[in-house]
């Protein structure tokens, strides 16, 4: 079957025709479930929503405990014509609250780790736990039916919110066909089928898992979920990988330099792991020159790059032994999956001139359809049209500043346009400062934050070190890469940076404690 013309219910049961007494998700060696399982509960659920009166069209909001009941549901939502939305189980009721509130979901679905929502700030909700839903489902059919060819590509697959690092959060809508343009492409770019376990360390309400998800279940090849313990303890992590066998990795970048201040990546680790993955983030490239000098041998490394908005990556680029000639900085972009394009335009939407920097933005068939019931955000976010596109073409503004390297003909991010920040009178881009901070071969991580007191901006920066060092002596250094004006007001030396619920450095918290120093 040809899977550019499947609505993502039909391309499932295509894959559990041809792949049906395979594994499909490896829970621990002793715990795995094959397709044939993973499609007959996925029906009894879907048969269960539409028992709870769920249609085609309506929104679930359901808990990313990365249980069975979890990946079933996906599986019936898409089957079903629902929209599915997934949420942090271990995240503030507040912030979970204003998810709802703004995707207005027809039914939430929780496990046992949050039974808050049925709690006060939900009466208006429709919630069920997934026990309550499995045990409805036991007395229902696990078959197949018909209405499953009726959902339309165009329809839309999932809600993805943007973490709150940035503020209000923000409904990414993805359809049927922006994903099978992530998924053709992943398959092809990596040869995903039967032998192959894909670890997810990727929380299910974080973008990645949608890479996660769609390349293992949609592929014949296995996922391996890891919930938040095992992912929090390096050793464990790392030694279940070994033992179940998993083949390929995806991650953001902090949670590699994590393992690796733990000297928990070794030759003796990831034994059978084929390539590392990596994206969300900028990896200095000091950091991954140790990961990759240790498993480069038996291990192909990958720089991926996109915005939730356009459906997990938009680009990818393969890492080599010539990328670490010049350890500053990161790795470039790489090459637009197909179907991608781009233009990079300065902040009056006019192209810039090759060489200068300006927003990315980026158009194709896996540009999602805006914000969830948020107009003036989707307007401010995707442009349509000439002259940038096809008329008719959604463009999405990235918000990535970048530029095209005439020399090597690749494109480099500089750092984030919400990011920017004036000080001193001039526009200093805080990547820059972090970026020139990772060069030096003690520092670890860097985030640098801008703080402002009673009118006056000063420049904090917090560094994690790999030894101990003095204050005096790393703004010396610092001070041989950067001009006066952006050279930090104060250097705080911190143990580990904290991260988001993403696994990203948590700038907001960063900005908090810059205000009591």
């Amino acid at each position: 079957m040809d899977k550019k013309n499947l609505n993502l219910g039909l391309l499932f049961e295509s894959v559990v025709d041809k792949y049906g007494s395979l594994n499909a998700i490896i829970f621990s060696e002793k715990h795995t479930v094959t397709y044939n399982e993973l499609d007959g509960l996925s029906n009894q659920i879907k048969n269960a929503l539409n028992e709870n009166q769920l249609n085609s069209g309506n929104l679930i909001l359901i808990s990313g405990d990365k249980s069975l009941s979890m990946f079933a549901t996906i599986i019936a939502a898409l089957k079903s014509g629902i929209t599915y939305c997934v949420y942090d189980p271990l995240g503030p009721a507040g912030r979970l609250r204003r998810i709802a509130d703004v995707c207005k979901p027809q039914l939430i679905i929780n496990s046992s780790e949050d039974d808050f929502i049925l709690g006060d700030g939900f009466a208006n909700y429709n919630a069920l736990s997934y026990g309550s839903i499995r045990e409805q489902a036991q007395t229902l059919a696990s078959s197949r039916d018909d209405k499953v060819s009726n959902i339309l590509g165009s329809q839309l697959a999932y809600v993805m919110f943007t973490s709150g690092s940035t503020g209000t959060p923000k409904g990414a809508m993805i359809t049927h066909d922006n994903v099978n343009v992530l998924l053709n492409w992943s398959l092809e770019e990596f040869s995903f089928g039967p032998g192959e376990l894909l670890a997810n360390v990727n929380p299910s309400y974080f973008d990645n898992f949608v890479f996660d998800f769609y390349s293992s279940l949609f592929s014949g090849s296995a996922i391996v979920p890891f919930n938040s313990n095992q992912v929090n303890n390096p050793y464990e992590l790392l030694e279940s990988i070994n033992n179940i066998g998993c083949t390929s990795w995806f991650s953001v970048p902090t949670m590699l330099i994590y393992l690796q201040n733990m000297k928990a990546l070794t030759q003796d680790s990831m034994k059978n792991i084929r390539r590392i993955i990596f994206g969300g983030e900028g990896y200095p490239k000091s950091q991954l020159a140790e990961v990759f000098k240790v498993f480069n041998k038996r291990i192909d490394f990958y720089n991926v790059y996109g915005p939730t908005e356009c459906t997990c990556i938009s680009s990818c680029y393969k890492v080599s032994e010539n990328d670490f000639k010049n350890i500053g900085g990161f790795l470039p972009l790489g090459s637009m999956i197909p179907n991608f394009k781009y233009c990079i335009l300065d902040d009056k939407l006019d192209f810039v001139n090759t060489g200068e920097s300006g927003e990315l933005c980026l158009y194709g068939p896996a540009v999602g359809q805006g914000y969830c019931n948020d107009s003036n955000k989707t307007e401010a976010a995707f442009i349509r049209g000439q002259p940038y596109a096809k008329p008719g073409q959604t463009v999405y503004r990235t918000g990535d500043i970048v530029y095209y390297n005439t020399e090597d003909q690749k494109i480099y991010i500089t750092g984030r346009s919400d990011n920017q920040v004036k000080h001193m009178g001039y526009r200093i881009e805080l990547e820059e400062i972090e970026t020139c901070a990772t060069q030096l071969r003690y520092v670890r991580q860097a985030c640098c934050i801008r703080n402002v007191d009673n009118n006056l901006s000063t420049l904090i920066l917090f560094v994690s070190t790999s030894k101990k060092i003095d204050i005096k002596d790393m703004r010396a250094d610092i001070k041989r890469l950067l001009p006066k004006y952006m050279i930090p007001s104060k250097i705080h030396i911190i143990d580990r940076l904290p991260l988001n619920a993403n696994g990203k450095v948590d700038r907001k918290a960063l900005s908090l404690k810059a205000q009591d120093l």
